[in-house]
């Protein structure tokens, strides 16, 4: 079975934490680290204070978790992909360059790609390809 995590992109610090917890009924995120880390806690926050990437279930071909929102690498092509999730197709894709490729038709192409930042952490990334 894939493995389900997130990540979250916290709007107000500029800054990726791991999510622990999402708390629908109280519509809470807990995240690993916050501004509070004198007493080692880990610290909550609102949905719309943060943006959720989803972890793809794959790696990149130096074993680096892909989520959701990345920006990786051709190795062979040096083309440069957002990795998205496509709600018609209930996949994650890349898109950029010259192709739309959904991730669970490209296995081989994977292992090629290397994550070499994120859209909200390096969207000048992209600024290329477009």
């Amino acid at each position: 079975m894939r493995e389900i995590k997130f990540r979250a992109w916290n709007k107000h610090e500029n800054k990726t934490y791991p999510v622990h917890i999402i708390e629908f009924d109280h519509k809470e995120i807990i995240v690993d680290v916050c501004e509070r880390k004198d007493n080692g806690l880990n610290c909550w926050t609102y949905p719309d204070q943060v943006e959720l990437m989803q972890f793809t279930g794959l790696k990149d071909k130096n074993g680096v978790e892909i989520y959701e929102g990345d920006i990786v690498k051709h190795s062979q092509t040096s083309c440069i992909f957002k990795i998205e999730y496509s709600e018609g197709h209930a996949g994650f894709r890349v898109s950029g360059c010259y192709s739309n490729k959904y991730l669970g038709e490209a296995w081989t192409f994977v292992e090629k790609l290397e994550i070499i930042g994120n859209i909200y952490e390096n969207p000048d990334l992209l600024e290329t390809t477009q």
